[in-house]
């Protein structure tokens, strides 16, 4: 699907403005933003972040503002990178929202690093020990359709 004239620049003007607003705090050493593999005027915007702070705990902090988190550590030649995709459904208040998360936990690592240490708090699952959950797999499967739920 082709995405309006419109909706690309609007998309393209709202990642421009959050990343503008996201470069005043102090947690962000590097920002890049790319299109990627569409002409313009129908650009897909992708930003890599790299954060002073660890990447995973910022990603699992934004759990906590109810934010999906971000990719981390791509690409693997950069430490501590997050990369961000807006897509074109995106609003700039989303992109708004987003943007004052950063710079909240931005605060946060410098007030309260413990904090954003142990995030997320607010969700109904805490972090879990990602290291021990590859190693110790605990797999689940339910034959729906032998129990009559399937479609």
């Amino acid at each position: 699907m082709r995405l309006p004239i419109l909706s690309s620049l609007t998309l393209r003007e709202n990642a421009l403005v959050y990343m503008s607003k996201l470069i005043t705090g102090s947690l962000i050493v590097w920002y890049g933003l790319r299109a990627v593999g569409i002409p313009q005027p129908f650009w897909a915007m992708i930003s890599v972040i790299v954060v002073t702070e660890p990447a995973l705990d910022i990603a699992k902090r934004l759990l906590d503002f109810g934010m999906h988190a971000p990719t981390i550590y791509f690409p693997l030649i950069v430490d501590e990178a997050l990369m961000i995709e807006p897509t074109e459904t995106e609003t700039k208040a989303s992109l708004d929202a987003f943007a004052d998360a950063m710079l909240q936990i931005d605060r946060e690592s410098a007030e309260d690093p413990d904090r954003v240490h142990a995030a997320p708090t607010q969700t109904p699952v805490r972090r879990l020990d990602e290291a021990r959950a590859a190693r110790k797999l605990i797999l689940s499967w339910q034959d729906l359709e032998a129990e009559g739920a399937g479609g």
